[in-house]
């Protein structure tokens, strides 16, 4: 079969791959010549000589630059689900490989129109080893990954050290994205041999003793007699340190999860993060589903979903709160009534009671275009919207919190502030993500503080991209969302002032 012409920029980055294969001290002489051999068989037309090359390089030294190489050889012989998940892996890790960006863009836009259908896998624990149909058994996928495969039957495997392996297949009869999770059992532990004393001369010095100690046990500590608790040693218990006083704060976050049950998420990191806080109010929640899956990391929190998805035009979402039940208790959630047709997404409302403070919160996530006249409307619409909502509820402390999809500058912002309300991060720090850093500030939580005297005035930006993902923003991007939420703290010791 012919080769078709390959463009220019592509052909750069195949002799930059060779390159970098022959110069970089950290890789050994083999691999450096592998790589160099791999770069120069790509250029040539040569794609399964490449491929192979490129594979042993990235045996012997895995770098980013050696699977956009696995990628390209992939592409090159129209293997494109192995192109597809080779090419995110290498971005993942090195966003700036432009060659490869558009090699993957053309990739995508293939599979978009053929047969083939995105499935995502959800694997726990993160180490454990992927191997499906029609990946070759030389190319385990690791962790969470969002694949395309091919109409048919797929068995796949997952193991990891220390787990059960697990066994199944995924049917793609359709174009509709699947998800899959896979959480692999641990392994039972075997204990260690008895040991019989009573043959031969005992064990050898490296083998472990099983036998109890029969000698009577007299203290647990070598603390002498007249400083120790004798009550408790009575009893056989210890000495527990005092309980820790109850918080007197809520700590409050907005954050748009990037179309929460769709595709890979890295539902352990968001949990990680959610765990700090008291509540949390999520924007592009997909499914119902995909919140009971996040609640499994999240023991002893609840959640308040809006009952039906919003949105037009083919694309709509859920709103979720999801709230610590020991120190939150919900009240009352509901849909806004948007009668005049204002929002694209109508809001979602969920009042909830912290100690003394009890208050609403309005969720939103404002229509996103190339123009910026529909969201400023939007915007807009939210002063007289809260007007109406106050004045049918005796609650005064009303909490704003979404993606707003426009700046804090904007002059969409004037009919809110001539109501009283704020934004509480006043820095209004970026929060929109791309592969190489943060955008746009265009996620908000807003107060009004003529009524709402708890916020602490502490309320910021959460850096997530430092914190989940190591600083590395491409990666964040694809495993966790493109915004970083936004919180604020609330006094919870009262009295109430409403």
């Amino acid at each position: 079969m012919p080769v078709a012409a390959r463009p220019l920029s592509v052909t750069v980055l195949i002799l930059a791959l060779a390159a970098g294969g022959a110069t970089s001290s950290a890789a050994p002489a083999r691999d450096a010549g592998a790589a160099t051999a791999a770069g120069r068989a790509l250029a040539a037309g040569r794609a399964r000589e490449a491929l192979a090359l490129y594979k042993r390089a990235a045996r012997e030294q895995p770098r980013a630059e050696l699977w956009c190489g696995v990628g390209l050889a992939h592409e090159r012989l129209r293997a494109l689900p192995q192109a597809h998940a080779f090419l995110t892996r290498c971005l993942a890790s090195s966003p700036r490989q432009a060659g490869a960006d558009r090699a993957l863009r053309r990739v995508t836009a293939r599979l978009e129109v053929g047969r083939f259908a995105p499935v995502a896998f959800e694997i726990r624990p993160s180490a454990a080893a992927l191997r499906i149909s029609p990946f070759a058994a030389d190319e385990p996928l690791f962790g969470s990954v969002d694949l395309w495969l091919p109409f048919g039957t797929h068995k796949f495997t997952v193991d990891a050290p220390g787990h059960e392996k697990h066994t199944g297949e995924v049917v793609v009869d359709s174009n509709s994205r699947q998800t899959l999770l896979v959480e692999l059992r641990r392994t039972a532990a075997r204990s260690a041999p008895a040991v019989d004393f009573g043959s031969g001369d005992g064990p050898a010095v490296d083998a472990p003793i099983t036998s109890p100690d029969q000698r009577p046990l007299r203290h647990d500590t070598l603390m002498p007699d007249r400083f120790r608790d004798r009550k408790s040693e009575l009893k056989g218990t210890t000495t527990r340190p005092p309980a820790e006083p109850a918080r007197q704060v809520a700590r409050v976050l907005t954050w748009n999860l990037k179309r929460l049950g769709h595709g890979v998420k890295r539902m352990d990191l968001v949990a990680r993060l959610l765990a700090t806080q008291d509540v949390a109010v999520l924007q592009e929640v997909m499914s119902p589903a995909a919140v009971r899956r996040l609640l499994a990391y999240l023991p002893g929190w609840r959640a308040a979903i809006s009952p039906r998805a919003v949105g037009r035009r083919g694309y709509a979402e859920h709103y979720a709160v999801l709230y610590r039940a020991d120190r939150v208790r919900l009240l009352d959630s509901y849909t806004v009534a948007d009668r005049a047709d204002e929002f694209v997404r109508e809001p979602f409302v969920v009042c909830l009671k912290a100690r003394a403070f009890d208050f609403c919160v309005v969720t939103i996530h404002v229509v996103f275009g190339r123009l910026a006249g529909p969201r400023n409307s939007e915007v807009e619409a939210l002063g007289p919207l809260l007007d109406r909502l106050m004045r049918g509820s005796r609650e005064r402390d009303w909490i704003v919190a979404g993606d707003f999809n426009r700046p804090a500058r904007a002059a969409c912002w004037s009919p809110l502030r001539a109501r009283g309300w704020t934004m509480t991060a006043q820095r209004s720090p970026p929060t929109s993500i791309s592969a190489r850093g943060y955008r746009n500030d265009y996620d908000h939580l807003l107060i009004n503080p003529r009524h709402t005297r708890e916020w602490t005035r502490q309320a910021d930006r959460i850096d997530f991209v430092s914190r989940l993902c190591r600083g590395n923003f491409a990666w964040c991007l694809a495993r966790v969302s493109d915004h970083a939420p936004v919180h604020a703290t609330f006094s919870t010791r009262g009295p109430d002032d409403d």
